[in-house]
């Protein structure tokens, strides 16, 4: 018999009658669950990014249909330099309803975008314009796209992110529609609002959001986050909080919050500019670095009201920023009664090497205060007490600290802005060094988790601990021109070089290739680049030499004493072309005026290929005193470049992944591991297994520019042509699901240390479109336009392994359609200086860039603007579609060369269906014989609406289960069905299921549901519930909803006509406290005294067990309901039910702590059934181990603080390795107090890991934490 794997989910999937319903038309009682906070320590992982999904909940607020969840989330990807703490620490966020945010695109929509497809500032306005036929025409399209560049205008929508209570995504506003539209498509109705509530198509005082299900979710109404630059700039509102949350049933959650202000300068980025210019206009060179201030108008929360209670949000003063501190969470009932705080315990990372704020701009730097600069508040723990801070459950936080910590305002940062440990000291650091003056932006794979999260000790003792790993692309993709400026240890540095020396200027070792006609020493060396060579970044020409340079010889001309340095490249044909060359005695000069240098280092650029070095030497003794040649000498040449490691063709990306999540027990045991590896196997012998990471953007620091300047006097002018090398990425450095690349596949292991028949691997595999970079990269012309980025990241394959065999596998399929669209014109890819080309007129526009530039920018002559074919500025995006240019004004001096074809920059931004197709899952036995069984999910009335509609499912024994649904704007009814049909489609509730036809094996079974609108409330509520198995054609009355209270809360059911149950509600009408069975409404509310007695009592928010048992007891002795079955309740609100008396009056009482966390269940004669023992521990600590921090670093000079337990010890002792060697070194260490340690190490230009290790008594060894530094190069020149 085949055994099928245990974890297989079952053969048949789910076949069942029930469906969904907006309203809940069942009441359940259930009796109280053992609640405790993470009792389960898995961590889960969003695996196609890495990243794990690190949260804390701490309070649910629940209204009729919705649960809205407070917790306390952690964005373990990584923290930036410049990362500021939020309220509740760095790195940590709050989350408590939703938000949306927004990036600006042109000017805030709200000023020139939001308008209709009608008006005269519109993008189809601009479409409509009279074609390029003339000059007038092609003036007034011009005209337009200038004032949208000096933002009188606006043709791009703003990109905006909505979290609205559970559906998040990104929204923007169609013009064509005049509302917004959400990416993907999703049935949700945004609606912007005026100050006095009134739909406006250009306000964004009020932005409204409704769910599919009704809900209603208000942001904003007058509550907002703005941010202005001191200089220069208005103020933005760049996030609106949610403000209020209703559903159809009058039931609200309502925020307040507190408005304050705070400032904050921000280092902005570095630039180095070159200019040449003709016609006597500007040239020479800019350079700036930039910090800026920020005037922040912020919101904090202070109070959430809901019918069940209130939460207030309590705050303290901070000393990193001018803010405020979340210290603690206070939630109360509806009668004011604490039932719950959670408390916040913060300290500080402390972190103030390689600040350069001095440097940057002193005059800031007198102005913000130290605190500000190096330290970041740290959340260190949070405590959850009862109301009398009694009970505490603590959670304490663990972070990687144990490094030299940067200020906030450092270059010290990796291109994607996250920490790299390199000094970067100089002015120009922050620009990578490719003129031979700039910074290491390198990324830094250990000290990329500055910072970041290290490990929760959970209240019950436990612990996860989260090792991370730096993250890594595949070069795939990746355009080469982008590899080249890009710093990374994967592209290691090589070189080739020519050494000579010897005692006396006319020998040499190594002797010479050959002695030309002349006599001159000639000496060769070649070299070959291999495909994956890159160019070097910094002064790749190094060339050195005391030849020839004393004052004995200053007499000599070149002829007679030089060194000549060339470098030449083979071209396919063998013919050898002259690239550089240098010579240290001038050519021309005559006798007693030679001006001499014997060193040039310079930037080189060298692409793949085969090269010859040259060096000549020159030496004619009759031209100087016989003793001047008889002196020694030394030289050097040497060419540098780069290869990209072959065997694992990737590089090191900004953020961090992880690699382990380790789980304790209570006693500090490993228990439990995930492990993660981003692999990829390939066909290729040399790298059988690369990175599956796929980058979504690639930095790119160098643009070329220029400018026309006109001259009014001589009616002429001139072309001034730049570079610019910045420290921030011309392209933008996007990303997706949170972070800047995704992986295509990955593996994750469970490992059981208890249980190894438990240990599973799974592979996933995921979707993954191909970004464009985005605009201003040569030769891709493809702007910024994206691919909708909702659709990387789908999971396409699972593979679950067991014992090295696949026992499940999972397939799926999506939707993928265009429905709906944003159209814009990207007025930022058309140069403002080809507006100039085409402009009547002498206005001054800024120097921009043009579009055809070499394939890399020529780093060797960075002023040869116009080198490499380059004659005249070429675009790619102008006012319109045309391919002959018109020349005007400036036509035969401005613009030159072949006509071009111009392409205005119109995009159509599409959404529609993201929804899951199709899903297959196949079960392995251990024959590896299959079961296959799969489910088609079907959305035919897309676009009327996005629901589910039909679901074909076949089981693994071709059972087949069809099960089609409709929703309210599928169908046409009549009466008051129909006026309830429009009324859900009114209020939005689209999800509503009014009937779903289930077909198991050709047998069809119809369920519907009636709605009605109750003329009191105005409420869509169900009516009556009917089948029809199709035994006699007609339908059966199942459920009769006969009453509802004016909440929506069911009062009366009936099933089957028969059946009748009553409800009774209390506590301000949020819990059910009886059901009664055979009777009727009427006569429980007369048993009860009447509806104004019942009424009076059902609004009481927290009447005690006494009172609820007093008023319910008629329930139970009036004679008439001497056949009713009564079930009466009690509750603590905001915690659970505390009592249940059966129809037999037997009671069970249920009794909690001050954490509202269920302790005792005692019966009706108060004997205890069941005590439930928590045992949370105050926290773990960890054993006493040695602790290390570095506390200088001079050029190969380290020194550190070591810190020594009072353990019994023999030994101790500083171990220390060389990463990019292995090779190791250690130190003896006194084996007491704290102590000093210098270290001096043997190389620089690499990382070193630091260990102190402490040899016991026992036999045991005790270690500090690794420490990790990189050591930078220093690095001299030939004089």
């Amino acid at each position: 018999m085949r055994k099928f794997f245990a974890l297989a989910v079952c053969m048949l999937l789910l076949m069942a009658k029930s469906f969904g319903q907006p309203y809940l038309t069942n009441i359940y009682f259930k009796s109280p669950e053992v609640s405790a906070f993470n009792r389960s320590i898995e961590t889960p992982v969003s695996v196609h990014t890495g990243i794990p999904n690190i949260s804390i909940p701490l309070y649910e607020i629940n209204i009729k249909g919705v649960t809205i969840p407070i917790v306390l989330n952690y964005q373990s990807g990584g923290i930036k330099v410049d990362q500021e703490a939020t309220w509740v620490g760095l790195g940590w966020t709050l989350d408590y309803g939703g938000q949306i945010s927004r990036k600006v695109r042109g000017t805030p929509d709200e000023e020139k975008f939001m308008v209709p497809k009608s008006s005269g500032e519109s993008v189809a306005s601009y479409l409509s314009l009279p074609p390029p036929a003339d000059n007038a025409a092609v003036v007034l399209r011009t005209d337009n796209i200038r004032s949208a560049k000096f933002g009188g205008k606006d043709y791009m929508p703003d990109e905006f992110y909505y979290s609205a209570v559970g559906s998040s995504g990104k929204m923007m506003f169609s013009q064509e529609l005049g509302k917004f539209i959400t990416f993907p498509k999703e049935d949700i109705a945004i609606t912007s609002l005026d100050d006095q509530k009134v739909p406006t198509i250009n306000s964004l005082y009020t932005i409204n959001m409704k769910l599919p299900n009704g809900l209603s979710v208000d942001f904003g109404d007058g509550t907002y986050v703005s941010q202005n630059k001191l200089m220069g700039g208005g103020s933005i509102i760049n996030s609106w909080p949610i403000k209020k949350v209703a559903n159809n049933y009058s039931e609200e959650v309502n925020y307040s919050y507190q408005a304050f202000r705070h400032d904050d300068y921000k280092l902005l980025g570095a630039t180095y500019s070159t200019y040449t210019s003709t016609m006597g206009g500007r040239s020479g060179v800019n350079q700036q670095v930039k910090v800026d201030k920020f005037i922040n108008n912020d919101n904090r929360l202070k109070v959430i009201s809901f019918p069940g209670g209130t939460i207030e949000f309590q705050t303290t003063g901070r000393s990193d920023m001018e803010n405020e501190k979340l210290a603690e969470i206070i939630i109360s009932d509806k009668s004011g009664v604490v039932v719950k705080r959670i408390e916040f315990q913060y300290s500080y990372f402390y972190g103030n090497k390689y600040d350069m704020l001095d440097k940057m701009n002193p005059v800031v730097n007198t102005k913000v205060p130290a605190s500000y600069k190096f330290e970041r508040l740290k959340l260190d723990g949070i405590t959850i007490t009862g109301k009398d801070h009694t009970a505490a459950a603590n959670y304490r936080f663990n972070y990687y600290e144990n490094m030299l910590l940067p200020s906030k305002f450092t270059y010290s940062q990796d291109h994607w802005g996250f920490y790299n440990g390199i000094p970067n000291a100089q002015s120009l650091s922050f620009i990578p060094n490719f003129l031979g003056n700039g910074g290491d932006r390198r990324v830094s794979p250990y000290l990329s988790k500055a910072f970041s999260l290290r490990s929760i000790v959970y209240p019950e003792g436990g612990k996860s601990e989260f090792v991370y790993e730096n993250n890594t692309a595949n070069i795939e993709g990746i355009p080469r021109p982008l590899l080249s400026g890009y710093q990374d240890e994967n592209l290691e540095e090589k070189s080739a070089g020519i050494a000579i020396s010897s005692h006396s200027r006319n020998s040499s070792y190594p002797e010479p290739d050959f002695i030309d006609s002349d006599g001159n020493r000639v000496f060769y060396k070649t070299f070959t680049i291999p495909d994956n060579g890159y160019p070097y970044i910094g002064l790749g020409w190094r060339c050195g030499t005391n030849f020839g340079l004393t004052t004995q010889e200053a007499n000599m001309p070149q002829s007679a004493n030089n060194a000549n340095f060339k470098l030449e490249k083979y071209e396919p044909s063998g013919y050898l072309r002259y690239f550089k060359d240098f010579n240290t005695t001038q050519a021309g000069l005559g006798q007693g005026a030679p001006i001499r240098k014997g060193d040039n280092d310079l930037p080189l650029v060298l692409e793949p290929g085969t090269y010859r070095m040259t060096v000549t030497l020159t030496y004619n003794i009759k031209y100087v005193d016989p003793s001047a040649e008889r002196q020694p000498y030394h030289l050097g040449f040497t060419a540098y470049w780069r290869e990209l490691n072959p065997t694992k063709k990737m590089v090191n990306v900004g953020g961090i992944r992880i690699k382990d999540i380790n789980y304790y027990d209570n006693k500090g045991l490993l228990s439990k591991k995930k492990s993660f590896d981003y692999t990829k196997e390939t066909i290729n012998p040399v790298s059988p297994v690369v990175t599956s990471g796929k980058i979504v953007s690639f930095p790119k620091y160098f643009n070329y520019n220029f400018g026309f300047f006109f001259d009014d006097v001589t009616l002429g002018g001139g072309m001034r042509w730049g570079s610019t090398i910045q420290s921030n990425s011309v392209l933008p450095l996007e990303t997706s699901s949170g972070a800047f690349l995704g992986y295509e596949y990955v593996n994750e292991y469970d490992i059981d240390f208890n249980t190894s028949a438990n240990n599973l691997k799974t592979n996933y595999f995921f979707s993954f479109t191909e970004p464009y970079f985005g605009k201003n990269y040569p030769y891709l012309n493809l702007a910024t336009i994206e691919p909708n980025e909702w659709k990387r990241g789908k999971l396409l394959s699972k593979k679950l392994f067991n014992k090295e065999k696949v026992r499940v596998q999972e397939d799926y399929t999506y939707y993928d359609t265009a429905e709906e669209y944003i159209s814009e014109i990207n007025t930022d890819l058309i140069s403002f200086q080809y507006i100039k080309s085409i402009d009547n007129g002498y206005s001054d526009l800024p120097d921009d860039f043009y579009d055809s530039a070499p394939t890399y920018f020529n780093s060797e002559d960075i002023t040869n603007y116009k080198g490499n074919g380059i004659q005249s500025p070429l675009f790619s995006y102008g006012v319109a579609d045309y391919t002959s240019r018109i020349n005007y004004r400036m036509g035969a001096n401005y613009l030159v060369g072949p006509p071009q074809d111009f392409r205005l920059p119109y995009f159509m931004r599409q959404t529609g269906l993201d929804k899951l197709k199709s899903k297959t899952i196949t079960t392995y036995d251990d024959d590896n014989k299959a079961v296959v069984q799969t489910e088609d999910y079907y959305y035919q009335n897309n676009p009327k609406h996005n629901q589910l509609g039909k679901t074909i499912s076949i089981s693994s024994n071709k059972d087949t289960l069809v099960s089609e649904s409709k929703y309210p704007l599928d169908l046409i009814l009549t009466g008051q069905e129909e006026a309830a049909r429009t009324a859900l489609i009114t209020k939005h509730q689209l999800d509503s299921k009014l009937s779903q036809i289930t077909t198991k094996n050709g047998k069809k079974e119809v369920s519907t549901i009636d709605y009605q609108i109750d003329m009191v409330t105005g409420y869509v509520l169900p009516n009556v519930s009917k089948t029809n198995s199709g035994k006699n054609g007609a339908d059966e009355i199942r459920i009769r909803y006969s009453k509802f209270d004016e909440k929506g809360n069911l009062l009366a059911v009936s099933k089957e006509e028969k059946d009748n149950t009553v409800y009774v509600w209390g506590y301000g009408k949020q819990y059910a406290i009886a059901e009664i069975k055979n009777s009727d409404y009427n006569t429980v509310e007369s048993v009860l005294g009447g509806i104004d007695k019942m009424n009076a009592f059902t609004s009481q928010p927290s009447p005690s067990d006494a009172i609820v048992g007093a008023f319910l007891a008629p329930l139970r002795t009036d004679p008439l309901l001497k056949d009713a079955m009564v079930t009466s309740y009690t509750y603590k609100p905001l915690a659970g039910m505390t009592s249940m008396t059966d129809p037999r009056q037997f009671k069970t009482f249920y009794v909690y702590d001050d954490l509202l966390r269920l302790s005792l269940i005692k019966d009706h004669k108060g004997n205890i059934v069941k005590r439930f023992e928590y045992n949370y521990a105050p926290g773990l600590i960890e054993a006493d181990r040695p602790k290390l921090s570095l506390t200088e670093l001079y050029f190969n000079s380290l020194t550190f603080s070591i810190t020594l337990p009072g353990s019994s010890t023999t030994s101790c002792m500083l171990k220390y390795i060389d990463l990019s060697t292995s090779q190791e070194f250690q130190t003896n260490l006194q084996c007491s107090g704290t102590l000093s340690q210098v270290v001096s190490l043997p190389l620089s230009n690499r990382t070193y890991r630091f260990t102190v290790i402490q040899k016991l008594s026992d036999g045991s060894i005790s270690a500090s934490d690794p420490f990790e530094v990189y050591v930078p190069e220093q690095k001299m020149n030939f004089n």
